[in-house]
């Protein structure tokens, strides 16, 4: 589902990306879960998604820094040992907190999504305890995201060592060719064939159309 909230909230585009920094907000069933770093009382309150509860908006009262998402793509050639070199111009969206360190993990689809380390932890881990491990859809989504997490870090030259799991689940191997793009708050790790089918399977959709459909609300 597409995280798109009620048209009755006008918001600019600096306080939606406020919003969706303080928020980790997970979909089911035509509803929203809110896990806020503050205030605790609200962690896990459900409310309908389009009618969030008026406290919901207090992030918006209080901008936070602009923080340098990752963007771009390039492609770097797999080494004998599996390590992959992370662009320069990405490494420099990491933050110290992220101690160069990534968490991989296997992608929605056939890729590997590499998660600097603070955000693993300040928001997938806060999305991910206030899930019900008694529900069946909230148990096998948390088993499946982190049975494949792993740690990796940089080495001095900055490279990587892809996990071999999620390289073969890629369809990546020591010596071929990887791309990484750039997804705001992560890195894809693509099989450049995979990744030129993935787009090709998307034209049905127009780039336009799809900008219009997530970005282009109308208020009410």
């Amino acid at each position: 589902m597409v995280n798109r909230f009620s048209t009755s909230w006008i918001l600019a585009p600096q306080r939606l990306q406020d919003l969706r920094r303080r928020l980790v907000l997970i979909h089911k069933n035509g509803h929203f879960r809110a896990f806020l770093s503050d205030p605790p009382t609200l962690r896990g309150q459900w409310g309908k998604v389009g009618n969030p509860p008026l406290s919901l908006a207090a992030p918006l009262l209080n901008p936070l820094p602009a923080v340098a998402g990752f963007k771009g793509q390039a492609e770097n050639t797999i080494d004998g040992k599996g390590r992959m070199p992370v662009p320069a111009k990405m490494r420099r969206s990491l933050s110290a907190d992220a101690k160069e360190t990534f968490v991989a993990t296997r992608g929605e689809e056939q890729y590997i999504a590499l998660f600097p380390l603070d955000y693993w932890e300040s928001e997938i881990e806060a999305g991910l305890a206030g899930l019900n491990n008694f529900d069946q859809e909230d148990r096998e989504f948390i088993r499946r995201l982190s049975r494949w997490a792993d740690e990796v870090t940089m080495d001095t030259q900055g490279r990587i060592a892809l996990p071999k799991q999620l390289a073969a689940f890629a369809g990546l191997e020591p010596g071929s060719k990887a791309r990484i793009i750039g997804a705001y708050d992560r890195l894809e790790v693509w099989s450049p064939e995979v990744n030129d089918r993935h787009e090709q399977a998307q034209e049905t959709l127009s780039y336009a159309d799809l900008a219009k459909n997530v970005m282009g609300g109308t208020p009410a």
